[in-house]
């Protein structure tokens, strides 16, 4: 999946003329909420995007996983900033005990 990503960065750069500025709010948000998916399994994330200023809003499992989304989203062309407010929350089992 990482290589869709980077796929679809390239491609962006390519279109945009490398401007983060041309990215619209979908697309930015579009590829951050890919790049999250791929590297943080488990997770229930809602991204959205306005002026590039990214929110992350939802629940990971793990601290570990948190404290990778800032880093994650900004790695985005046309990321400015990312407001953070997703929280950490277990997955839930299915299974009844």
């Amino acid at each position: 999946m990482n290589a869709d990503i980077k796929a679809r960065e390239e491609r962006n750069n390519a279109l945009n003329q490398g401007s983060a500025e041309n990215r619209t709010n979908n697309d930015i948000a579009s590829e951050v909420r890919s790049k999250l998916e791929a590297n943080l399994p488990a997770s229930a994330l809602v991204v959205e995007a306005e002026d590039g200023i990214v929110t992350v809003t939802g629940t990971v499992p793990t601290q570990e996983q948190f404290n990778r989304i800032s880093k994650l989203a900004q790695e985005i062309k046309g990321v400015k900033s990312v407001d953070l407010k997703a929280t950490v929350a277990p997955a839930k089992s299915t299974l009844n005990n």
